[in-house]
């Protein structure tokens, strides 16, 4: 009997395995991260100041085409509203970051950061290292978190895919990232810290999506929708209520009008 009840047990243990290992296998990243052309995701970025203040800005992401790297290898530009752009790849199970154009130029890396891995074990730490084109070196760790549902400014998103992407610098300095992936969405959280080992501070700051345009569909607003919600609740209410008052005041009119000419 016992050994009945144990070898139960691994067969359960078996299963279990086989079942998380199948459905880790069955994520494609291109479902979570659309890199079609002229997807545009509009975020609300907001940077927390060591004196308390928060500061707010719109941020705006476009796709706007294709760029062929010296390795041959083709990537996608995601470009921002000041014109710099982020040289990205999403493959079935590999999100890649290229390198980007900002204010120094483009700058690349060799290999590329791995920002997401369906082959990664969930809440394990994987480290690589990295030639940037500038001729420094950095180290990154990556860790995929496997799901979570999280609500932002336009609605809640069940089931994202999470993951953190440090690189920590020759100085010391790190940067953290914290990324959602939302199926059919793309991005749609950020949370960014980065540590000075000079200053002994960590600078905070986050963007969340407000709406965006996928494939030509709408994802808006939370809070718009529930406004026209609200409206268009008022405006039927408004205006069964007119049409009330249409078919009761004629009735009420001969009613009234009869009543008057009687005292008279």
């Amino acid at each position: 009997m016992k050994l009945i009840n144990r070898n139960r047990y691994w067969i359960i243990i078996s299963m279990i395995v086989m079942m998380s290992f199948g459905f880790s296998k069955s994520v494609d990243l291109r479902d979570y991260y659309p890199l079609d052309q002229d997807n545009q995701w509009v975020y609300q970025f907001r940077a927390f100041q060591p004196d308390g203040q928060i500061k707010y800005s719109i941020k705006t992401y476009t796709v706007t085409g294709e760029l062929e790297l010296e390795n041959g290898e083709i990537v996608k530009k995601l470009e921002d509203h000041r014109g710099w752009y982020y040289l990205l790849t999403v493959e079935k199970d590999r999100y890649l970051h290229w390198g980007e154009h900002e204010d120094r130029g483009l700058i690349t890396n060799d290999p590329p950061f791995r920002f997401f891995d369906t082959n990664f074990t969930y809440g394990k730490d994987y480290a690589f290292a990295h030639l940037i084109s500038d001729g420094s070196a950095r180290g990154t760790n990556v860790v995929f978190h496997g799901f979570e549902s999280i609500k932002t400014q336009a609605g809640e998103f069940k089931n994202c895919l999470k993951s953190t992407f440090t690189y920590i610098n020759p100085n010391g300095s790190t940067f953290e990232s914290v990324t959602w992936l939302a199926k059919g969405v793309g991005v749609v959280k950020k949370e960014f810290a980065i540590f000075s080992p000079k200053a002994g501070q960590t600078l905070r700051f986050d963007r969340e999506l407000i709406h965006a345009n996928i494939k030509g569909n709408k994802v808006l607003k939370y809070y718009e929708i529930q406004n026209k919600i609200i409206f268009y609740f008022a405006y039927m209410l408004l205006a069964s209520f007119v049409i009330m008052i249409w078919v009761v005041l004629p009735a009420f009119t001969l009613t009234l009008f009869l009543i008057i000419a009687a005292c008279h």
